[in-house]
């Protein structure tokens, strides 16, 4: 799964560009068409900040935008129910057969939670996707990979035939649009918290023709999420995350997605006093430290199938130190055997109830993505 591999690496390429990449060139900008006189179901958005849904007699812009300080861009499309998509630039009009070439399986995940798994022509990273029910059905489809390594690769794009392409915020070497082939950006994974970054479904819904179909699912998944998390006390216990890499530790910044999560479950970050959006860059030496103090430690990192807690402390002697260590409350979450990156995106009501029985506050549930180390 692409995702899992280069998303450090994918954060890092944000954090570096600079400027403003603007990727909207609707020749009619929805903003500036006068009163609303739409007879379509709206879609409300109620927590993500990456897009907005603009109706107009009957059609829908997509805008898509940047929401934090490292990087600035912008993107839409329009959603053409009642005119010519020849009156814009850049628009589409929506099909339960329209054509999908994506580069997170991320997207994957939400056309498959809409039902529209089959509508995919295109992915980065087709070797990542371990679902054997997905991969059988790529294999029939006859899914194209359109990626080597980081790059988009030209050729493989046209063969797949999308009628478009999700894509990342990122200046790439060519721009699909010189091709003919219309692309949107699609940043669901820089949203701070689980319920935001399942809201994108709408967004899907609206690109396939099933506004009603997602808007339902969205709706069934944050409530129950929602009764969870008040139903979650507060228990004054703390946390660490992640692994170090050489000499250096990084944490999550502690209004992240994941940080949210774990707050969500009832834990307390170790470093809330840390600001910002990107992540903390900490000492190893420091960590050790504060690891000696810290309730829980979470990773969420690839290794074997069956790693347990010995295997942990054999990486680092000094991991024998930590409170977590000695109190068997390392909580664990293995990309390489459970799909955090792709189910995950559109399960967080079974993440948080994971979390929850982890940290001994729900009894009889069987664990998916995250689980103590035993």
């Amino acid at each position: 799964m692409k995702m899992i591999k280069s998303f450090p690496i994918i954060l890092s390429i944000l954090l570096l560009l600079g400027g403003c990449i603007d990727h909207t060139n609707d020749q009619v900008d929805f903003d500036n068409q006068g009163p609303m006189n739409s007879i379509r179901t709206e879609l409300k958005i109620d927590f993500a900040q990456g897009f907005k849904l603009i109706y107009q007699d009957q059609n829908v812009k997509i805008k898509t935008n940047s929401f934090d300080e490292n990087t600035v861009w912008r993107d839409s499309m329009a959603v053409i129910y009642n005119t010519s998509v020849e009156n814009y630039k850049k628009a589409i009009q929506p099909s339960k057969n329209l054509r999908f070439a994506c580069q997170s399986s991320t997207h994957l995940s939400f056309l498959k939670a809409l039902g529209a798994e089959d509508n995919l022509c295109g992915l980065c990273g087709v070797q990542y996707v371990t679902n054997p029910d997905l991969k059988e059905k790529m294999e029939e489809n006859e899914v194209v990979e359109i990626c080597q390594g980081e790059g988009l690769m030209q050729e493989a794009l046209l063969t797949a035939q999308p009628d478009i392409y999700l894509r990342y915020p990122f200046q790439s070497d060519f721009d699909p649009e010189d091709i003919a082939i219309n692309s949107l950006y699609i940043a669901e994974y820089l949203e701070k918290t689980a319920l935001a970054r399942l809201e994108w479904i709408k967004l899907f819904g609206v690109l396939i023709g099933k506004e009603a179909e997602a808007a339902q699912y969205f709706d069934d998944i944050s409530m129950e999420y929602i009764s969870l998390k008040k139903n979650t006390e507060n228990f004054n216990q703390t946390f660490i995350m992640n692994l170090p890499y050489q000499d250096d530790w990084y944490m999550p910044a502690s209004n992240s997605l994941v940080v949210n999560l774990m707050g969500d479950a009832g834990l307390n970050y170790f470093y809330a006093a840390d600001n910002g959006t990107e992540n903390i860059l900490h000492p190893k030496e420091a960590v050790w430290s504060d690891g000696g103090k810290a309730d829980y430690w979470i990773i969420i990192a690839a290794r074997p199938a069956d790693f347990n807690l010995n295997q942990l402390i054999a990486e680092d002697p000094a991991y024998k130190t930590f409170k977590s260590v000695k109190e068997k409350k390392v909580i664990f979450c293995n990309t390489a055997t459970v799909p955090y990156f792709t189910t995950g995106v559109l399960e967080p009501n079974v993440m948080l109830n994971d979390l929850r029985f982890a940290t001994g506050q729900l009894m009889n549930h069987q664990p998916i993505y995250f689980q103590l180390l035993e």
